[in-house]
């Protein structure tokens, strides 16, 4: 895959002597809280690793914060190496209820100790724990690495449904835990499931017209369980409930032989909810219509040539209004289901603009870190690149080795980096205000902490 920058925004550069090292160096732990914030531990792994020296960090906090990111990109080993370094090791015989001994013991869990997993889910009685994200998101990676997909996905589900996290990461095992807790018995309790993971993975940056990567992962991650049926319903679901992408449709057409009786029971009875519940009021005028003057055309038909023509004529015009009456709520059928596709288009391209209008203006107190296609939106519209020959974007791609823009709010004098990504994973982080800045206090500016224990 090709990781490139980001295009220059087209509102006029910031002149090359206006920032120096000194801001970028007070933007860096903030940069690396915004990935944290976006789900991205990868890229907040490659900002601590590349942060300037002496920032005063605290090394137990630092390991902390290293160990639960590689736990959530999947490497536990390199966790226990991050705590080992801080000298956190041992874990107590007992509930891990608070922060630390809870990572530590999802590390090893995730790592295939059997007896911190036990106590990772002990610590779960204690209910102000249970009760946050930080508890949610450790115990989930860990369940997914033991292949302890119910508690997995119950977790996850938390992360969307009670703390509101909604990224690419959360909504994407969010929709699979949707799509494998669904009612394996009444096909239209399954629809109702089905229709809210396609709706989750919608909600990704993006959306699935544009990018189709994270409905293919769900997909990707329900095959893996053996749940091949969930996996074909998923992309039906996907391609009925949104304005999808062609690599969905293809995916779904290369699959669709394999559907059985039980999921085509399901298929069918999803086809029929969203036919009915998502535009069969707004069209059954027209559906009706077709199937009126349908039939009014074959009987007038049938009886101008019953007129002159004896009785053959006569039973043709029969038949022919039989089909009409037939063809007619198919008709009407195909009506319905293309009009509500097109409405569904529609009203994405409307949510699209209206998001993005909310982007040309400043909305960088209130914003960490910006995702997907509004960060063109914010770069185009509101902030200023930073020029080529600047000390301070040479410092960064000279630390991160990889290439990157900066850019500044001409308002409040935000210092935002744009790493390089794949098309489709684009970020905008939100660092400190540059020196060059107002010397007024950014009402609401605070250091974030994203997922930071």
């Amino acid at each position: 895959m090709t990781y490139v920058a980001h295009e220059p925004p087209g509102t006029g550069l910031v002149h090359e002597d206006d920032l120096d090292r000194h801001d970028v160096e007070g933007s860096w732990v903030e940069w690396a809280a915004g990935a944290d914030l976006a789900d991205e531990p990868d890229v907040a792994l490659q900002l601590l690793a590349a942060r300037p020296p002496d920032t005063g960090d605290d090394p137990q906090a630092l390991a902390a914060d290293e160990a639960r990111l590689h736990l959530l990109a999947g490497r536990p080993d390199r966790s226990l190496e991050a705590l080992a370094r801080a000298g956190l090791t041992d874990l107590a015989a007992a509930p891990a209820e608070d922060p630390r001994s809870a990572l530590l013991a999802a590390c090893r869990a995730a790592a295939g100790d059997g007896r911190a997993y036990r106590w990772l889910l002990a610590g779960l009685r204690n209910p102000e724990w249970a009760a946050s994200w930080p508890a949610a998101y450790v115990v989930a990676a860990a369940a997914a690495a033991r292949a302890d997909h119910d508690t997995a996905d119950e977790m996850w589900t938390r992360t969307v449904v009670v703390h509101g996290i909604r990224t690419r990461r959360s909504l994407l095992h969010a929709a699979v835990a949707a799509v494998a807790r669904r009612d394996r018995e009444d096909p239209a309790t399954a629809c109702a499931d089905l229709r809210d993971a396609a709706s989750l993975l919608d909600e990704v940056p993006h959306g699935v017209s544009a990018d189709p990567g994270p409905v293919l992962e769900a997909v990707a991650a329900l095959r893996a369980r053996g749940d091949g049926e969930g996996a074909r319903l998923l992309l039906l679901a996907v391609a009925r409930a949104t304005a999808s992408h062609p690599l969905v449709a293809a995916e779904l057409a290369a699959d669709r032989a394999r559907f059985d009786r039980a999921a085509g029971a399901v298929a069918r009875a999803l086809d029929r909810s969203l036919r009915d519940g998502d535009g069969a009021g707004e069209h059954r005028p027209a559906a009706l219509a077709v199937t009126v003057a349908t039939g009014i055309a074959a009987w007038a038909l049938g009886g101008q040539l019953a007129g002159g023509l004896a009785t053959e004529a006569v039973l043709a015009g029969v038949v022919l209004a039989v089909a009409a009456l037939v063809a007619g709520p198919v008709l009407a059928q195909t009506v319905r289901s293309r009009g509500a596709r097109s409405r569904r288009r529609r009203e994405a391209a409307v949510a699209h603009r209206a998001r993005a209008r909310l982007f040309t203006r400043c909305a960088c107190v209130e914003t960490p870190v910006v995702a997907g296609a509004h960060v063109a939106d914010l770069l185009q519209g509101h902030l200023r690149r930073v020029g080529p020959g600047s000390s301070a974007l040479s410092f960064v791609t000279a630390r991160l080795v990889s290439a990157a823009d900066l850019a500044v709010c001409p308002t409040t004098g935000f210092l935002w980096l744009v790493p390089a990504r794949a098309p489709g994973r684009e970020l905008l982080l939100r660092g400190a205000v540059a020196a060059g800045a107002p010397a007024e206090e950014v009402p609401g500016q605070s250091v974030p902490t994203g997922f930071y224990l």
